[in-house]
């Protein structure tokens, strides 16, 4: 489970990273990687990058907080429910930025956000305050803080995807990304930060940012001035988790967290992403397979087992566009098989059945009472149609 991120393959799963051919875009082994593979033992969520110790725990009192099973990932993920303070969120260690020089750092990981998420829900949160420890100062939002948020829904002058809150209180670099983070599906994020640089990839690609207050540079040498003096500050570091108390705990899963202690080129951020590809062989069958099962029509099925395939082939078609994970693919394939073979014809339909009498009631009462919802299908319309003309 990542925060930084090559094969035949196109989309990601939970493999490891794969060493790539040019050394110059190789990626760096992370200094803190939480993948959520095994169990926590309590709370503590065991560091498996090359920093020894450096754990993080698992903090709140949501319902589902802690490492669940998830489908599409294929694996275990960490579940942040949201819905309060102190529902849950990952504290990360307190020397995060301990060792971090002019080469700058970067993380990756994979989220997927709930769609009900509030555009400043923190998704990474850094500070020098306690977390949820300040209550905004009347307005003036001005916690010493590195940030960045779900963004989305904010659309006045004041809104931001980042904010870097200098320890002055008085400092403060916003960024707005040209791209929201995406919600109710998983996304690879990788935030790759330098003394002269500040670069944002989703799923591999480069987004572009706009510099709110046109002080990037500036703010970011700051940042890195004296050795890091600004970043070693940092001891109250959080994902899901705000500085404010008036921000509600992020509700989201996470996987695959790695903080790098260097910044990674955009070809290294897009190979970490590429590393998790699924097979195009298993992508092409479950395409071939969607394609297939939609030439089955209502006409020869029971409404009930008929509508079965019909969600089943919605969220395979999702599946095919953000497959995620191999395993997830494989869940689906299997999926439709299910649903195909649950399949029952109405009565006196078999397989060999063209058109029958019986299938043609059948399809004339379920079509009159689509057509009453402004839902009729293409295969309704086209067999009452047909019935229609055969009854003139």
């Amino acid at each position: 489970m990542a925060f930084v991120m090559t094969a035949c393959m196109v989309w990601p799963s939970a493999t490891a990273l794969a060493e790539a051919e040019n050394e110059d875009v190789n990626i760096p082994k992370p200094y803190y990687e939480y993948t959520f593979d095994e169990p926590a033992e309590g709370t503590t969520v065991h560091n498996q990058g090359t920093k020894e110790g450096a754990d993080a725990k698992i903090e709140g009192s949501g319902d589902g907080l802690g490492i669940v099973d998830d489908n599409w990932r294929g694996s275990k993920v960490l579940n942040l429910p949201g819905g309060g303070l102190g529902k849950g969120c990952l504290t990360l260690p307190e020397d995060m930025f301990s060792e971090v020089t002019n080469e700058g750092f970067a993380f990756s990981f994979w989220i997927n956000i709930d769609e009900n998420a509030d555009h400043y829900n923190r998704i990474f949160s850094v500070s020098s305050f306690k977390m949820n420890s300040n209550n905004g100062d009347n307005g003036a939002w001005n916690a010493p803080e590195f940030t960045f948020v779900t963004g989305g829904t904010d659309v006045s002058g004041t809104a931001y995807n980042t904010s870097i809150m200098m320890s002055d209180r008085k400092r403060q670099m916003k960024l707005v990304w040209d791209k929201a983070f995406a919600k109710g599906q998983w996304q690879h994020v990788t935030v790759s930060v330098s003394p002269s640089s500040y670069d944002v990839y989703l799923d591999g690609q480069k987004i572009n940012t706009t510099d709110k207050n046109k002080n990037m540079t500036a703010i970011l040498q700051s940042l890195f001035a004296d050795n890091g003096k600004e970043l070693k500050g940092y001891k109250y570091n959080a994902i899901g988790r705000s500085v404010y108390s008036t921000d509600n705990d992020l509700k989201a899963k996470v996987d695959e967290f790695r903080f790098y202690n260097v910044a990674l080129s955009a070809q290294q951020a897009k190979n970490a992403y590429d590393s998790y590809a699924v097979d195009q062989s298993k992508l092409d069958k479950l395409k071939k397979k969607i394609s297939k099962l939609k030439e089955y029509s209502i006409s020869f099925y029971t409404r009930e087992t008929y509508e079965v395939l019909e969600e089943k082939l919605l969220e395979a078609e999702q599946v095919a566009s953000n497959p995620v994970t191999d395993a997830n693919v494989d869940r689906m394939l299997g999926e439709l098989d299910l649903a195909k073979d649950g399949l029952l014809y109405y009565k006196g339909v078999t397989s060999e059945t063209t058109f029958t009498n019986a299938q043609l009631k059948a399809e004339t009462e379920i079509a009159q009472e689509l057509a009453g919802y402004g839902t009729l299908l293409e295969e309704s319309k086209t067999a009452l149609d047909i019935l229609l003309c055969q009854k003139r």
